[in-house]
């Protein structure tokens, strides 16, 4: 199975004072699910600046995501790299990776655990990982 979906949007600012301001932003992404198990997804995404301040670019990201199904269980891991995102700094990367499981226990109860840590990469300004573990249990009903 396949399954893709692309984005594309102008953004109107009235605001002509402004610097650094989104015009456009593009966003895709493609999914593959095998018979056997195994899936993969891919996207991608960028803005387009406009009254770009000096030593500014423009915002982008990319990302991937494996994982495989098997009886009642399903595992994956993904990475992504979101590179000057408007909201903290000019000149900085931030990465995430992460690692979850899942185990259908059957009649719509399942219980599943993940890790995930994100590392920013800011020019002048010291920083730690963020990481996070959950476990959680559901009930569809």
């Amino acid at each position: 199975t396949v399954k893709g979906a692309l984005g594309y949007v102008m953004f109107n600012d009235a605001d002509t004072a402004a610097t650094d301001i989104v015009e456009s932003q593009l966003s895709g992404s493609v999914s593959v699910a095998h018979d056997n198990g195994i899936a993969a997804t891919l996207a991608y995404g960028t803005q387009d600046l406009d009254k770009k301040t000096v030593n500014t670019s423009d915002p982008s990201y990319y990302y991937v995501k494996l994982g495989y199904a098997w009886d009642a269980f399903e595992v994956a891991a993904d990475y992504g790299v979101h590179e000057e995102a408007r909201a903290v700094a000019t000149d900085h990367e931030i990465k995430t990776f992460g690692l979850g499981g899942q185990y259908d226990m059957g009649n719509g109860v399942s219980v599943a655990a993940t890790y995930r840590t994100a590392e920013a990469d800011v020019t002048g300004i010291n920083t730690e990982d963020l990481n996070l573990m959950a476990v959680n249990l559901r009930v569809k009903f």
